[in-house]
């Protein structure tokens, strides 16, 4: 659902503000404080904080509160100095993060005021994640995954209410990204309240359990954030490039955030607390691991397929409309089938992450990520003066699946991934379902300016058949096969992944 309303929320923007320079600086205040948030919230603290919540949940619950809140005194006093650093520094920040932009005195300038609108968003969204990593604990998936719901409802409602130019709508947009921000938060605080968690920071940082994520989450700060610096390295890169670029960039990583959002985030957010509670209670893994790979597998690579595809048909129905035109149409699809080639490398990633930090191992990710985050600066190197963008798009996919695949060989070769019976014939199954789905979209296919003569009602018919065969050939093949036999959820050792 969230999802869905994020493409209302895009929609809305492609129409109302479309590709200019300053949709440019809003994309750029906004990734400064998403960067961060990956940083000390939802990357490295959650993937820390996870574990020792859960091994002290199995093993001394009467300290869990104590353990909550001192955490959240040592979060909250860091994230103040943070946002205080942001809001005086702002213009520094935007040189740092987008220097290209300082080309353009004025954008710089528009860029660096909604920089200091949205970055108190970091703060709000930080309490929301660890309320979130709270409740996940307590398998209790629900109120997350619906909090995305106010920030594209709350971003919808601030861009329609004053509507009258770019500036002020762009302003009007950053107040919102901050208002949601706060909205996520407070309603995260009545299912606290209900596991008995009261959420009021306390300062001791010398508490054990403190102690145990800090030294967990400094190494994990570069390695788990690795897909969020690749993408700073691309918007970095982009500012020097034709305008529209970074604005292109965002319309293509929203589109493939679509299906990582919806099944990528979901199945690793299932996966780590049940991976931590089977490793505290001495119980096996690899089971579990195997279920989410597959899972993986099995959405991410029609997904990727699809999405290149129709890339063009899907920018034109959700994107092409008032100002944004078909130029921007084109650079959008080029760039998206770059970034959705490492679909599956990003879905993976979080699943792989997930077998380490559930064993406090934050140092192997860390040393990937690096060679990872290597290889996404060489490939942007080398091939942003030829592909532009997306040159830029496409080694953000190399390097996701360098990362991947480096991850799931050490998983293999430390016997923490024991490969399950099966694999062969499961995937001779997914690969003929998928061909079956490949032949099936080929069969609707037209060109795209064969798309642009149809209505805008024939255009979302057309795609929506194409969509629906597509997804109904490709699911009865893989049924008549019997590989959905080996998606069945895990009962045990992990009941958690039911969820």
């Amino acid at each position: 659902m969230s999802r869905i309303l994020g493409f209302v929320r895009d929609m809305l923007f492609a129409k109302v503000i479309g590709v200019n320079l300053a949709f440019d600086a809003y994309v750029v205040a906004t990734k400064v404080p998403n960067f961060m948030r990956q940083l000390f919230a939802e990357g490295a603290f959650s993937q820390a904080f996870v574990p020792v919540l859960s091994q002290c949940k199995e093993n001394n619950p009467k300290q869990l509160q104590a353990f909550v809140q001192s955490l959240l005194g040592v979060l909250t006093v860091a994230l103040l100095f943070i946002l205080l650093f942001g809001l005086i520094f702002a213009p520094q920040c935007v040189r740092w993060f987008a220097p290209g932009l300082v080309q353009n005195p004025e954008q710089w300038q528009l860029a660096t005021h909604l920089l200091r609108l949205t970055f108190p968003y970091l703060l709000f969204i930080a309490w929301v994640a660890f309320s979130s990593a709270i409740l996940n604990a307590f398998n209790r998936f629900t109120v997350m995954a619906m909090t995305p719901l106010i920030l594209n409802g709350t971003l919808i409602l601030f861009v329609l209410t004053q509507p009258v130019s770019d500036a002020s709508v762009i302003e009007n947009l950053a107040i919102g990204v901050t208002v949601a921000g706060l909205l996520q938060w407070l309603v995260q605080l009545p299912f606290l309240a209900r596991q008995g968690i009261r959420f009021w920071p306390r300062w001791q940082w010398r508490h054990p359990g403190v102690k145990q994520v800090l030294s967990l989450m400094v190494p994990g700060l570069f390695g788990v954030s690795v897909a969020q610096i690749s993408m700073v390295i691309d918007t970095w890169f982009a500012s020097f490039l034709t305008e529209g670029s970074i604005s292109w960039l965002y319309y293509s990583d929203r589109l493939t955030y679509f299906p990582l959002g919806i099944f990528g985030f979901a199945i690793a957010s299932v996966i780590l607390p049940a991976l931590s509670k089977s490793h505290a209670r001495g119980e096996e893994t690899s089971s579990t691991l195997d279920w989410g790979i597959r899972v993986v597998l099995f959405l991410g690579l029609p997904a990727m397929m699809g999405l290149v595809l129709l890339a063009g048909p899907i920018v034109l129905v959700l994107f092409h409309h008032g100002a944004f035109d078909f130029q921007d149409v084109l650079m959008t699809r080029s760039s998206l089938i770059a970034y959705v080639l490492g679909l599956p490398a990003f879905m993976l990633i979080k699943v792989f992450a997930s077998a380490f930090y559930a064993r406090k191992d934050i140092q192997t990710p860390v040393k990937i990520a690096a060679v990872a985050l290597g290889v996404n600066l060489l490939g942007n190197l080398l091939l942003v003066g030829s592909l532009q963008h997306a040159g830029l798009a496409l080694a953000t996919a190399i390097a996701a699946t360098v990362n991947a695949l480096s991850l799931g060989v050490v998983l293999v070769k430390r016997g923490w991934w024991i490969i399950q019976t099966g694999w062969p014939k499961w995937l001779m199954s997914l690969i003929l379902a998928l061909a079956v789905m490949i032949m099936v979209i080929m069969s609707q296919t037209i060109s795209l300016d064969a798309w642009r003569e149809l209505s805008h009602t024939a255009q979302i018919v057309h795609l929506a058949y194409a969509i629906v065969a597509a997804v109904v050939a490709y699911l009865t093949c893989f049924i008549l096969l019997k590989g959905h036999h080996a998606l069945k959820p895990l009962q045990s050792p992990a009941q958690g992944v039911t969820g």
